[in-house]
């Protein structure tokens, strides 16, 4: 999954065959956080080193569900980035897009008042 996110990445940004320069920069910016996503989720398996490193059982099961919380809540994080930026960007072209229709409409109402 990582190389499949790596070769995406390298062609998004050769390529960039979206639109415009802000869909292409989402589309890079979520594949990053897919990437970073892909990694973090190896380390919610049980595969650990530290079971080979004489840990006890009580250390081990501690120390290993602390790990899992703080890669949960980086992945739950990382999430939450992901959908604030898209939905930041979406937000901000909806403004702009009212505030230039806004601009618009008022300078063609002076148009209209203003006598010939």
């Amino acid at each position: 999954m990582n190389l499949t996110s790596i070769g995406l990445l390298i062609y998004l940004a050769k390529v960039r065959p979206m639109v415009s320069n802000y869909l292409n920069f989402i589309e890079i910016f979520n594949e990053l956080v897919l990437y970073g996503c892909t990694g973090l989720i190896a380390g919610m398996t049980d595969y650990t080193p530290d079971r080979e490193a004489g840990v006890t059982e009580s250390q081990f099961k501690e120390s290993y569900a602390d790990k899992q919380n703080k890669i949960g809540l980086a992945y739950i994080v990382m999430s939450c980035l992901t959908i604030a930026v898209t939905f930041g960007g979406i937000l901000f072209g909806v403004l702009q897009s009212a505030y230039y229709k806004l601009k618009k409409w008022r300078l063609s109402k002076k148009a209209a008042k203003v006598p010939e």
